[in-house]
């Protein structure tokens, strides 16, 4: 038994007052009588009066001090330390560590059990919460006293090969989520932070259920291709955190490749240092047949590896170049050489005549440069533009000879690595501001570079010439071009893809579900029993919760999608924190506007007593 307010028990001498009440009668008055006729009554009520006398028993001083302590019981609101009042929410972490198999079978299967044994403890009057912390924090369950609808959606919910949220994130979703009556917050994971969740709850009792005993694991943390198809080169990076040495092959398969391997050798984890780990590097490789599904897999010869999910990862060769048209009315070489050495790119360059001769092919170019020259069909399109025409609507027709450039927002992508010291520009024009954007670079007159997102559609909009400037011959150039081609394309400009389980994939503009599969490409095996469909017409999908290679498709729209963990702080699955901790208040349940206090029974006991006493004195008329 617990009590929120012990100021209250300052009223207990109350009782004691009440007992002397009935010992302790008032002092007798001095009093002149005409005749000794009343004597013997007046002694008699002297008798009476006298400060002690021996009790006679009465019920009215038991129901009297009853009343009172029912009242100081009632203010000073007492709960059952025992149970769990107010408002309690249950967070779950569902990342990709909790499948680590040191649990029962898994670790995520041990936090659930111990989830649904603390909703055997609750009472009727408690609202519970359940909370799930995967790769994006959602509310599983909002706020109910039913408690079998939150064991049906602790039984409901699945643990994915997703890497978890920060710390940071979570914390911030927690925090939003709190109420005047959160008494209790139950954290079930393998690295939750307890003293930083109870600042997040203050006056509230955190308790955090840590689960799993060993770090036990090999991994594959990195999967990279470079290169080109003819000759590229593969990398893996695999880590071994156990305290034990770890020999095995890695293995590199693809559908229409050999298996090539190699043998592995890592020493045990060390724990000034860390975990051991080892580049893999597959080299001269020739892809004949895009797009090719290539699988990278570490095979142990000995310990344990209580997390096979990152044992293999993923990666998409594509089957096409990119293609991107230059139009220009000179020969930039600078342009060219950069585009020739990205090998996914496949850059053709006409002159604006051309151009409108092969208009038709607009669509199959998923970039446009060009310098000097613009049409209102390269508006809709990627777009990198140097110099473009009052015509477009893009510049506010504004021209300006040697203007004095300066650097305007430092955090776009398209800045990264970048700064423009040194440059000087002959003619140019200022762009048009109502056109929105990014501003990256200005000068006296307004803007020179900026940054649009027209839809689906980047642009970079450059307002002056490339020969009316020395940009071309600055170190910078080449990063600025690369890190805005990054920007526009973003994966397209990769040579192999690969994605991370939990990603968004956003479903193309159309009619029907989308069709998902989920294989594994290169053995033939379809890892899911069979496929499911996504009731979604556009937007992001949250589908990717295994690794392998899942295929999205609706109508003609087929795309290929290989999913891995490739995260070291997932595959680093060493349980954060003693198995069992409490952080702030000890009491469970109680306060103000809790569900579960007993003050209010003994407030209707006070009542009953009360009311008791004076029908008692009505009847007995005293």
């Amino acid at each position: 038994m617990g009590f929120e307010s012990m100021l209250a028990f300052l009223l207990t001498p109350a009782l004691a007052w009440i007992i002397a009440l009935y010992f302790i009668k008032s002092k007798p008055r001095k009093r002149k009588l005409p005749s000794t006729a009343f004597w013997a009554m007046v002694m008699d009520k002297v008798k009476e009066n006298a400060l002690w006398q021996r009790y006679r028993g009465t019920i009215f001083l038991l129901l009297q001090l009853l009343a009172v302590a029912a009242g100081i019981m009632s203010l000073a609101k007492p709960f059952k330390t025992g149970g769990l009042f107010g408002d309690l929410i249950v967070v779950m972490d569902t990342s990709a560590s909790m499948r680590s198999r040191d649990g029962s079978p898994t670790r995520f299967d041990s936090a659930r059990s111990a989830a649904l044994s603390l909703m055997d403890k609750l009472s009727g009057d408690v609202r519970v919460m359940v909370v799930e912390l995967g790769a994006r924090p959602r509310i599983a369950l909002p706020f109910t006293s039913e408690v079998a609808k939150a064991k049906a959606a602790l039984s409901a919910m699945k643990c994915t090969a997703a890497s978890g949220c920060s710390s940071a994130e979570g914390l911030t979703f927690l925090s939003s989520l709190k109420t005047k009556d959160t008494k209790n917050v139950f954290l079930f994971g393998d690295g939750f932070d307890g003293q930083a969740a109870a600042t997040t709850f203050p006056g509230a009792r955190v308790k955090v259920r840590t689960f799993g005993t060993k770090n036990d694991n090999k991994a594959i943390t990195s999967f990279k291709v470079a290169g080109s198809a003819q000759r590229a080169t593969v990398t893996m990076r695999v880590t071994n955190y156990s305290k034990t040495i770890y020999k095995g092959v890695a293995e590199l398969q693809g559908m229409a490749m050999a298996s090539e391997q190699k043998s592995v050798e890592l020493p045990p984890a060390n724990a000034e240092k860390g975990p051991s780990e080892k580049m893999v590097v597959f080299k001269k490789l020739q892809f004949l047949k895009l797009p090719e599904v290539l699988r990278a897999r570490i095979k142990s010869s000995a310990g344990d590896d209580l997390l096979p999910d990152d044992d293999e990862a993923w990666l998409l060769m594509r089957r096409e170049r990119v293609r991107v048209a230059v139009i220009t009315t000179r020969q930039p070489k600078v342009i060219m050489r950069l585009l020739g050495s990205l090998p996914h790119l496949e850059p053709i360059i006409m002159n604006p005549t051309e151009f409108l001769r092969r208009k038709d092919e607009l669509k199959t170019f998923a970039l446009v440069i060009a310098d000097d020259y613009i049409n209102d069909d390269l508006l809709k399109k990627p777009l990198i533009c140097f110099h473009p025409l009052r015509s477009s609507g893009l510049s506010s027709g504004t021209a300006a000879n040697n203007p004095r450039p300066y650097v305007g927002d430092t955090t776009h992508p398209v800045m990264r690595y970048l700064g423009f010291p040194g440059l000087q520009v002959k003619r140019t024009v200022v762009l048009d501001k109502t056109q929105g954007g990014v501003i990256i670079l200005s000068c006296e007159h307004g803007p020179m570079i900026t940054c649009l997102s027209k839809g689906e559609a980047r642009q970079v909009i450059c307002s002056f010439p490339i020969n009316q400037s020395n940009l071309s011959f600055k170190v910078g150039f080449p990063v600025f071009l690369t890190n805005a081609l990054r920007w526009i394309l973003g994966e397209d400009l990769q040579l192999a893809v690969g994605y991370k389980a939990g990603t968004l994939v956003a479903a193309p503009k159309g009619k029907g579900p989308v069709k998902v599969s989920h294989s594994d490409p290169v053995s033939g095996a379809k890892i899911s029993p069979s496929s499911k469909s996504v009731n979604a017409t556009s937007g992001p999908m949250n589908v990717f919760e295994n690794v392998g290679v899942y295929e999205l498709a609706r109508g003609d729209w087929k795309v290929p999608y290989p999913v891995s963990i490739l995260n070291a702080g997932e595959s680093d699955i060493a349980p954060r924190g003693p198995a069992e901790a409490t952080f702030g208040k000890e009491q469970e349940g109680g306060g103000s506007g809790s569900k579960g206090g007993y003050w209010r029974y003994f407030a209707l006991a006070f009542l009953v007593f009360i009311g008791l006493e004076w029908v008692l004195y009505c009847i007995k008329g005293v």
